[in-house]
């Protein structure tokens, strides 16, 4: 389903603006994650040295936002075909036992991960940015890949899935930095 989220900002990059967007729509959509941040290593740098605090800096359940990759296809000379890659890292700290000896209760409690991860799918699929007077600035977001995290050294036990977005635009960027370069007589064609 289509989900239309206006933005106004005063950012002109599309990742700034983006990341605005999805953070106010999943606040919204998905009340319970608790911290909506961009991705800066905040699951993996944290309590390292002494007198460091061994959690990570974020409350859980968060969802971190990254723009991993970009790819792009050359549409004219000042115009681009942008696929870009979205990544949501969604991060749980352990919730409960969900051994086969743990009354069903708490194995549903211990497995909430999986229904806020549906829930913040399910929103995420279809999911388009818009100028405030409504007009599409990409197309819709697809859902590509989700993958748990294999975690070493984690000292909290964090549950953490990555959860990979797709999205297209056209992409003007060059034509606003675009120059008129006149070649001398000799090189004229």
């Amino acid at each position: 389903m289509l989900q239309v989220q206006p933005i106004t900002t005063g950012l002109q990059s599309f990742q700034g603006m983006m990341f605005l967007a999805l953070q106010q729509f999943i606040k919204a959509k998905v009340p319970e994650i608790k911290w909506i941040d961009t991705e800066m290593g905040q699951l993996e740098n944290y309590g390292i040295g002494e007198g460091q605090n061994p959690r990570p800096p974020v409350l859980f359940p968060c969802v971190l936002i990254d723009f991993p990759e970009t790819d792009f296809d050359e549409l004219s000379q000042d115009v681009d075909w942008a696929t870009i890659r979205i990544e949501f890292r969604l991060a749980f700290a352990q919730f409960s036992n969900t051994s086969n000896i743990t009354p069903q209760t708490v194995q549903e409690a211990g497995l909430q991960y999986w229904e806020l991860e549906k829930k913040l799918s399910q929103n995420l699929k279809g999911f388009v940015t818009a100028t405030p007077d409504g007009i599409p600035i990409h197309q819709p977001l697809s859902r590509k890949k989700a993958v748990t995290e294999r975690r070493q050294y984690d000292s909290i036990r964090m549950r953490v899935r990555s959860l990979l977005f797709t999205t297209t635009l056209e992409d003007f960027t060059a034509q606003e930095a675009m120059t008129t370069v006149i070649a001398p007589p000799s090189l004229q064609l």
